[in-house]
């Protein structure tokens, strides 16, 4: 199904047309799969709820106006597209971007305190990033970026970027395996962030 929004044509699975709620349920050793998406009238206030210690893969297009991933993963498949108006990740929540290309998260509102799992491959520089534009609170974020590749030359990645208000204190962590789990063997060891 396509559903334009803004003259553009999205993918999705689900259409929200009026003030709904809609809660994926989903067990933990279970998973599932939106391969369309979801797209919300942009006019009214839909809530789209993540619960249960499950895994959730968001492939397709989505534009929600309220997120709340209050438990397990939600996961972003190959060639997502995401955008949320007022997005929350709770501590018991793991948001995971590894994918074999770059996933962007774009917010207009995000309030996290998940573990977050970025991808960076230094051969094919790509790189997933969130984007948030009006305000930004990470408090006890874990951020996980696995590198993949082997790169001599200084290279940067912005992997967040807020135009608005920032705040919280999170940790991140590098890490030498790439996506697939296998151990890098050569890593360019300057590392500089800001």
């Amino acid at each position: 199904m396509k559903r334009e929004l803004d003259g553009t044509y999205l993918r999705n699975d689900i259409y929200m047309e009026s003030g709904g709620n809609l809660t994926f349920d989903v067990a933990e050793a279970r998973t599932i799969t939106l391969d369309g998406g979801i797209l919300c009238n942009a006019s009214n206030n839909n809530i789209v709820t993540k619960i249960g210690q499950g895994v959730l893969i968001f492939n397709g297009d989505f534009y929600i106006q309220t997120l709340y991933v209050n438990d397990g993963t939600l996961r972003f498949g190959d060639g997502s597209i995401f955008s949320g108006e007022n997005v929350y990740f709770s501590s018991s929540a793991f948001i995971n971007m590894a994918t074999k290309s770059s996933n962007e998260l774009i917010f207009e509102n995000l309030s996290s305190a998940a573990s977050l799992y970025y991808d960076v491959d230094v051969n094919s520089k790509f790189v997933d990033l969130i984007t948030v534009k009006t305000r930004s609170q990470m408090d006890g974020a874990m951020i996980k970026i696995s590198l993949s590749g082997v790169n001599s030359s200084s290279l940067k990645y912005n992997i967040i970027i807020v135009s608005g208000s920032v705040g919280g204190s999170g940790n991140i962590t590098f890490d030498n395996t790439n996506a697939q789990g296998s151990i890098m063997t050569r890593v360019h060891g300057d590392i500089d962030y800001e």
